[in-house]
Protein backbone atom coordinates (compact mmCIF):
# COMPACT_ATOMS: atom_id res chain seq x y z
CA UNK A 1 0.00 0.00 0.00
CA UNK A 2 2.01 2.52 -0.92
CA UNK A 3 -0.39 5.20 -2.39
CA UNK A 4 -1.03 7.50 0.38
CA UNK A 5 -4.90 8.59 -1.05
CA UNK A 6 -5.65 5.37 -1.55
CA UNK A 7 -7.60 4.96 1.25
CA UNK A 8 -10.42 7.41 2.12
CA UNK A 9 -9.57 10.22 4.60
CA UNK A 10 -9.93 9.21 8.26
CA UNK A 11 -8.48 5.16 7.42
CA UNK A 12 -5.89 3.43 8.09
CA UNK A 13 -3.99 0.18 7.60
CA UNK A 14 -2.17 -1.38 10.53
CA UNK A 15 0.45 -3.68 11.01
CA UNK A 16 -1.71 -6.89 10.06
CA UNK A 17 -3.14 -5.05 6.62
CA UNK A 18 -6.59 -4.24 8.57
CA UNK A 19 -8.12 -0.64 7.94
CA UNK A 20 -9.50 1.31 11.11
CA UNK A 21 -11.12 4.49 11.15
CA UNK A 22 -9.05 6.82 12.88
CA UNK A 23 -10.35 9.12 16.12
CA UNK A 24 -11.32 12.14 15.17
CA UNK A 25 -9.53 15.56 16.18
CA UNK A 26 -13.54 16.56 17.46
CA UNK A 27 -13.83 13.56 19.71
CA UNK A 28 -10.07 13.92 21.24
CA UNK A 29 -10.86 17.83 21.74
CA UNK A 30 -14.58 17.20 23.07
CA UNK A 31 -12.63 15.09 26.29
CA UNK A 32 -11.04 17.66 28.59
CA UNK A 33 -8.50 15.05 30.29
CA UNK A 34 -7.51 13.49 26.57
CA UNK A 35 -7.42 16.77 24.95
CA UNK A 36 -5.29 17.63 27.57
CA UNK A 37 -2.98 14.49 27.29
CA UNK A 38 -2.95 15.12 23.44
CA UNK A 39 -1.48 18.75 23.74
CA UNK A 40 1.23 17.45 26.56
CA UNK A 41 2.46 14.55 24.62
CA UNK A 42 2.35 16.53 21.72
CA UNK A 43 4.64 19.24 23.05
CA UNK A 44 7.26 15.88 24.30
CA UNK A 45 7.49 15.04 20.71
CA UNK A 46 6.81 18.09 18.80
CA UNK A 47 4.00 16.41 16.83
CA UNK A 48 0.07 18.36 16.89
CA UNK A 49 -2.02 15.28 17.25
CA UNK A 50 -5.04 17.51 16.89
CA UNK A 51 -4.61 18.13 13.12
CA UNK A 52 -6.02 15.32 11.17
CA UNK A 53 -4.25 15.54 8.25
CA UNK A 54 -1.03 14.98 10.63
CA UNK A 55 -1.83 12.14 11.89
CA UNK A 56 -3.24 10.58 8.80
CA UNK A 57 0.17 11.46 7.20
CA UNK A 58 1.87 9.90 10.31
CA UNK A 59 -0.28 6.58 10.19
CA UNK A 60 0.33 6.20 6.55
CA UNK A 61 4.35 6.64 7.16
CA UNK A 62 4.46 4.46 10.06
CA UNK A 63 3.01 1.78 8.24
CA UNK A 64 5.57 2.40 5.02
CA UNK A 65 8.36 2.22 7.58
CA UNK A 66 7.01 -1.04 9.49
CA UNK A 67 6.52 -2.72 5.86
CA UNK A 68 10.37 -1.84 4.74
CA UNK A 69 11.70 -2.73 8.35
CA UNK A 70 9.96 -6.13 8.06
CA UNK A 71 11.48 -6.74 4.36
CA UNK A 72 14.91 -5.40 5.20
CA UNK A 73 15.00 -7.79 8.39
CA UNK A 74 13.69 -11.02 6.27
CA UNK A 75 16.52 -10.19 4.06
CA UNK A 76 18.95 -10.02 7.05
CA UNK A 77 17.62 -13.19 8.49
CA UNK A 78 18.50 -15.27 5.58
CA UNK A 79 22.23 -15.47 5.74
CA UNK A 80 21.75 -15.10 9.20
CA UNK A 81 20.54 -18.67 9.37
CA UNK A 82 22.58 -20.20 6.51
CA UNK A 83 25.74 -19.26 8.51
CA UNK A 84 24.04 -20.06 12.01
CA UNK A 85 23.29 -23.53 10.19
CA UNK A 86 26.78 -24.30 8.60
CA UNK A 87 28.52 -23.52 11.79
Amino acid sequence: MSDYRALEFGKFVDDQGTVHSMVGSAVIAAVPEAKAAAEAYGREVRFDFLDDGAVHWMLFQRREDTAKAGLLGCLFVIPLFVFGAGA
